[in-house]
């Protein structure tokens, strides 16, 4: 899992520019994934790590924190996770 205090670093590197422009930057985990190995400058080594070796685990919580962007509200992740994932968002349309 992410740590708390990664969970900015995860949606802004990880998740949101797949959310954004998927074509670009992956449409599932596998996709993104390769576009960390290939890019991961200014991506903190943790958030990294787990995306690149997180196997499994690190598959399913990009596929449910995807979910939860888009909407979908039971998916499985730890409440505090989805609390900071909905901060980010929130925060970042102000």
């Amino acid at each position: 899992m992410v740590p708390r205090a990664l969970v900015p670093s995860f949606m802004e590197h990880v998740i949101w520019p797949s959310i954004i422009d998927p074509q670009r930057y992956g449409y599932d985990f596998w996709e993104i994934r390769e576009r960390l190995i290939e890019n991961h400058a200014g991506i903190p080594i943790p958030v990294y790590r787990f995306v690149v070796y997180g196997g499994r685990v690190a598959e399913n919580v990009v596929h449910r924190t995807m979910d939860l962007v888009y909407g979908i509200e039971d998916t499985g992740l730890p409440s505090w996770f989805v609390d900071h994932v909905i901060a980010w968002i929130v925060g970042r349309e102000q």
